[in-house]
């Protein structure tokens, strides 16, 4: 019987063993409900996880009555746990922690309702055992001994599930990002370099280890044991029924704080100037990326993060791009059009006579097969497209405009309704 938000209330709990989370639970200034179904909603945890919070909490939500006794359940011995005697060292203990954690971890054994419970008795039998304060306590009056190391006290709140969420994940949740940041530069190249390929520098920015400090951010000569986890590197935060352990928040996991280098500002690197090769394959269109694998920043786990180079073509004075395809306007004169002849024309490997039929009309196409860009990563090239242009002269003399009104005279009268039709597409 517990005092609540002033109101008395009976909980029975049908798990002597999470009797104390419960009431961890219920000496808290939130609301329970509130906590319980928190882990219910939401995509960041999987049902394997909020199995576990069901297990602890399950019983509260949607009902205010609960019996606890304390000898339903009695709780089994720690180092029967973990499986390891009772001179058993601090790597055996280890050891045996990290193969029955793995073992019985509930992303492992989603279709055992018993892993989750499983999973926290070998949690709080490691967290003790591993303790030398606690061992000693709990092999000189066994569970008695362990009383109220498991309430929640006043740092249970609804952190909790954040707390939880990082649990999981230090056993086969989504690792921690260890790599460098990815960086991005701009690459100018002419219309011909983007079409047969070209090697190319650039010079970028790039983060490199700070020689002073090799790296570690730290001034050297003043590195000392952190004062908060005594050199460990971990600190064990107390979450009700279980206890866990994270990197230290004060020197983030290496066991030392120091100065910050004075070189890099404690940052661990410096920007220094660097010419790096670039190899533009034939075929690239404007506005693509090329990845360069590790030439970006310095990542804290020494895993570098990449360099994407952004590439810009510039316009060519003839032709226009169009995928692997290119086109050319040709203009051509009324004579030309009507009788037909052969004339050069620019390719991307050099002139090629074509032939000009006669009767060419305005806005024709002829097709160059194979005469356009390689195909980025594919075999075979685009077409080369020609599109006619007519020039219908403006300024006649006096015999040429003669010749034209002869033409006229034995020119066919086209039929009455043929000169419309609807607009081409």
């Amino acid at each position: 019987k517990r005092q609540v938000h002033g109101a008395s209330r009976t909980f029975y709990s049908p798990h002597g063993q999470m009797r104390r989370a419960c009431e961890c639970a219920l000496t808290q200034p939130i609301t329970l409900f509130k906590l319980c179904r928190s882990s219910l909603h939401g995509s960041a945890f999987d049902h394997a996880k909020r199995s576990v919070y069901s297990q602890i909490f399950g019983g509260c939500v949607g009902t205010r009555s609960f019996h606890s006794t304390r000898g339903v359940l009695a709780k089994r011995d720690y180092y029967e746990i973990l499986g390891v005697p009772r001179t058993a060292t601090e790597a055996e203990l280890k050891k045996a922690y990290y193969q029955l954690a793995k073992k019985f971890h509930p992303d492992q054994n989603p279709g055992d309702a018993k892993a989750p419970e499983r999973f926290s008795e070998i949690n709080e039998a490691y967290e003790v055992l591993k303790n030398p304060e606690k061992r000693q306590m709990y092999d000189q009056y066994g569970h008695d001994g362990m009383e109220g190391q498991y309430g929640g006290g006043p740092n249970m709140s609804e952190d909790l599930f954040k707390e939880f969420s990082d649990f999981f994940n230090a056993f086969g949740g989504k690792p921690r990002r260890t790599r460098g940041a990815d960086m991005q530069v701009t690459m100018t190249v002419s219309f011909e370099e983007a079409v047969f390929g070209v090697t190319k520098e650039i010079n970028v920015e790039k983060p490199t280890p700070c020689i002073t400090c090799n790296g570690k951010g730290a001034q050297p000569g003043t590195q000392k044991r952190c004062g908060k986890c005594g050199g460990t590197g971990q600190q064990t935060i107390s979450t009700g029924f279980f206890m866990m352990q994270t990197a230290c928040s004060a020197c983030g996991g290496s066991g030392q704080t120091s100065s910050p280098c004075r070189s890099c500002h404690g940052e661990g690197h410096i920007n220094t100037p660097q010419r790096l090769q670039v190899k533009i394959p034939p075929g690239i269109d404007d506005d693509m990326q090329l990845k360069l694998a590790g030439h970006g920043e310095v990542g804290p786990g020494g895993h570098n993060g990449n360099l994407y180079v952004r590439v810009k073509v510039q316009e060519h004075p003839l032709f226009v791009r169009n995928g692997a395809d290119i086109h050319l306007d040709v203009l051509i004169r009324l004579s030309d059009a009507i009788l037909g002849c052969t004339m050069s024309v620019p390719t991307l490997i050099g002139d090629e006579t074509i032939h000009i039929s006669p009767g060419t009309q305005h806005g024709d196409t002829k097709v160059l097969w194979g005469k356009g860009v390689k195909k980025l990563n594919k075999t075979g090239h685009g077409d080369q497209y020609i599109h006619f242009r007519v020039q219908i002269p403006k300024n006649l003399s006096e015999h040429q405009s003669q010749l034209i009104k002869e033409f006229a005279k034995h020119e066919k009268v086209m039929p009455s309704g043929s000169i419309f039709s609807k607009p081409k597409e």
